[in-house]
């Protein structure tokens, strides 16, 4: 293994990491937010937010990866301090530099690195934003992949910055008297910080849905040419480049929907639907995605649903989440979704239910947390990033109503949504 060597930039990146105040501080979701979009980008199982001291490098956020820190000896991203931006090692036992390092010979035993150098203005590297696979990628990264974690670097720096000065904001109000013209201030202040993050927000969504729409775009227009050009295999990678993109897709925009609903800047868009043609678009949305485990789906509902007055869309995505979630964990089982009408109180009660491998207590207890999932095991199995559930909750609360959950290690999991028919 090549020696790792940081140079003379060591002395400043620490003391930019200093005025930072970032090292050994608890997680933060803005930086969770980023490893997850990064992993689900690039494909990857582990994704770092990785920053280099002297003798050490520590993880700011990180999935997939147990260790908190590392000493430098083991240390990949040292070298991509060294590059043009970014660096890419397909096998990370056929790199000169990377062949010895105990975290590749040894347990967790990694193949595949990509880092995108985390830059300040003033040109001081801080680290890099990672992802790590265990095994190798000898085509690395696609031009969009690359693109889409520069851009994630980027913001990065943008939530290192933002942090410190809003530390600086709240280090000035501690050290001074609250006047008047404090408090005017500090009210000032408190905006500004508001509308950096409303501007990291809109930055991410720009730089990472505009790629990934032209991938949608440009993969079904390929795959129209491939199909009339009697090419089935291109058609089927085309398809699952799609898919994928596809995911991502809805996974940047659930991260958005949450950050608008803390922020409570989420809009209620009341409208009338009929409940049971409501229920049976679902039910066609998700069909194909049901059967690919095996799975049957039933639909039952009351004769006398009627009309609903409310977001329709929210109530709509409710269900799909929860339809999906089922089908992800049921093989060739039975997923049922019911609804009900009780007149005199005027709420809707519509119910999922599956015959899948169901959840402990302690299990059911982490369900509708943000990025929690049921079992720290079920990432890698199932994938997904436990967005869907705590959106779910989020959107019924909107609504006006609540969703519980039941379920049964082996036997089955049942969700019930309970909303007001006619929003108040």
């Amino acid at each position: 293994m090549i020696e790792v060597g940081l140079g003379n930039n060591a002395v400043a990146r620490v003391a930019a990491l200093a005025t930072f105040d970032i090292l050994d501080t608890p997680a933060e979701p803005a930086f969770d937010d980023i490893v997850v979009l990064a992993s689900q980008l690039c494909e990857t199982p582990t994704a770092l937010v990785s920053l280099l001291e002297h003798d050490r490098q520590w993880f700011k956020a990180k999935i997939g990866f147990d260790c908190s820190q590392t000493p430098m000896s083991q240390s990949v991203c040292a070298h991509a301090l060294r590059s043009d931006g970014i660096l890419v090692i397909p096998d990370l036992t056929e790199d000169a530099r990377t062949k010895d390092n105990t975290l590749v010979t040894e347990p967790p035993f990694i193949r595949f690195y990509a880092g995108a150098v985390l830059e300040m203005a003033e040109g001081i590297r801080l680290g890099s934003l990672c992802v790590i696979d265990t095994v190798p990628r000898p085509e690395g990264l696609t031009r969009d992949q690359v693109f889409g974690l520069k851009a994630l670097a980027r913001q990065v720096i943008s939530q290192l910055e933002l942090r410190r000065a809003l530390a600086q904001r709240d280090g000035a109000l501690v050290a001074r008297d609250l006047t008047a013209r404090d408090l005017v201030a500090a009210r000032d202040e408190a905006e500004a910080a508001n509308r950096a993050k409303s501007l990291f927000l809109t930055n991410m969504s720009h730089e990472l849905r505009t790629p990934l729409s032209a991938v949608i775009g440009y993969s079904e227009m390929i795959e129209e040419e491939a199909e009339e050009l009697a090419l089935p295999s291109l058609v089927s990678d085309l398809r699952k480049i799609r898919s994928n993109a596809s995911h991502l897709l809805s996974m940047i925009n659930d991260l958005l929907d949450l950050s608008k609903i803390e922020a409570d800047k989420m809009d209620v868009n009341r409208e009338t639907a009929d409940v049971g043609e409501m229920l049976q678009d679902v039910a066609s949305t998700v069909g194909a995605l049901v059967e690919r485990r095996g799975n049957v789906l039933s639909v039952a509902t009351a004769p006398d649903l009627g009309l609903m007055e409310t977001d329709v869309t929210k109530v709509r995505q409710c269900l799909l989440n929860l339809i999906s979630n089922a089908a992800k964990f049921t093989q060739d089982g039975m997923i049922t979704l019911s609804a009900t009408r009780d007149h005199a109180s005027g709420w809707l009660t519509f119910v999922v239910a599956d015959t899948g491998m169901g959840m402990t207590p302690d299990q059911v207890g982490r369900l509708f947390q943000r990025f929690s999932q049921a079992d720290e095991t079920i990432g890698p199995r199932f994938g997904g990033t436990g967005l869907g559930l705590a959106l779910t909750k989020a959107f019924c609360t909107m609504l006006g109503g609540d969703v519980a959950v039941a379920s049964t290690t082996g036997e089955g999991t049942r969700f019930t949504v309970r909303v007001p028919a006619r929003l108040t």
